[in-house]
């Protein structure tokens, strides 16, 4: 399925867990009942993960719920599948660090342990072998199925140097597409420090060329400009391929390299939730400056002993 240029994007960049249709006005996502006219916003009951129905819809309580049916399933596995198929047709409005609906899709789709590897496989989306510290006996998403073992580059986000090598990134995506051909060169800002003064990462292609503006963040990626500039080469190529995200969690970030039709598949089928560009880094910066504070509040209480 080959949508237009201008559709892609809308899809790509809107992040929505339900995939596109033919226009921007017919995407729509999991949630179709208005938060208030649901029947319940209990908690869940003991041993059970079902619950706050109405948080859920307004993008409340979805990691908690999410980490009470991942660790029910990682126990007990048919009973989260009870769970999930009772919250299947929830409206469930995940936020960019939850996905809370796609595990409750793959659980109620996919009840037998394998079964979703294997429908993977059958797409032909996990060419790879686990790796050495793989999770994947804990896995239960496609994101995560993808993660270990699909088309994907792994990396950190915060890259510890400056310039960051937005070039290096870049190359080392398009080598898991049909873009190999392509060559990437990065300019980078005089001054570290400043916000105002950008990147400028440029592509050629025989005699073609391509310029993206990419944010100063100091020592982390632009990830929002490497997914705009090679999208827009695989959409200018006519390439079959398409590069997103997937949810880490944590500061890493994972670039999938998949094709056209298949990211629309599994975005339809609820399978799979784009994650934000920007979440590692999010992530990453949140974490820092709680560790900050945290040694800064140790330092003080430390002061405080000596000075009595």
């Amino acid at each position: 399925m080959h949508y237009g240029k201008e559709i892609f994007l809308v899809c790509l960049m809107s992040l929505l867990s339900a995939g596109c249709d033919k226009t921007p006005s017919q995407a729509s996502s999991t949630a179709t009942t208005p938060a208030a006219e649901l029947a319940s916003n209990a908690p869940p009951t003991a041993g059970s993960c079902v619950g706050r129905q109405q948080d859920l819809a307004r993008g409340k309580h979805t990691y908690d719920v999410e980490t009470c049916l991942r660790d029910k399933a990682l126990r007990d596995r048919p009973a989260a599948v009870t769970d999930a198929q009772t919250m299947h047709d929830w409206t469930i409005q995940d936020n960019a660090y939850s996905q809370l609906a796609p595990l409750v899709t793959a659980l109620t789709r996919f009840p037998e342990k394998g079964s979703l590897e294997n429908y993977l496989r059958e797409l032909a989306l996990l060419p790879n072998e686990p790796g050495e510290y793989s999770s994947l006996d804990r896995a239960l998403t496609a994101s995560e199925y993808l993660g270990e073992l699909g088309n994907v580059y792994w990396f950190d986000a915060e890259t510890g140097v400056f310039p960051n090598e937005h070039d290096y990134l870049l190359k080392q995506v398009a080598l898991l597409s049909d873009l190999r051909e392509v060559s990437f060169t990065e300019v980078a800002p005089q001054d570290y420090s400043s916000n105002d003064e950008p990147y400028l990462l440029k592509a050629q292609l025989g005699e073609t060329s391509w310029q993206q503006r990419a944010e100063n963040y100091g020592d982390w990626y632009d990830l929002s400009a490497v997914l705009a500039l090679l999208n827009r080469i695989a959409l200018d190529q006519e390439s079959r391929y398409r590069f997103v995200t997937l949810p880490t969690g944590d500061q890493t970030a994972i670039i999938w390299v998949v094709e056209d039709d298949l990211l629309t598949q599994l975005t339809d089928e609820k399978l799979v939730r784009i994650s934000p560009e920007e979440a590692s880094m999010q992530t990453g910066k949140a974490f820092e400056k709680k560790a900050l504070k945290g040694l800064q509040e140790r330092t003080h209480e430390s002061g405080s002993i000596q000075s009595k």
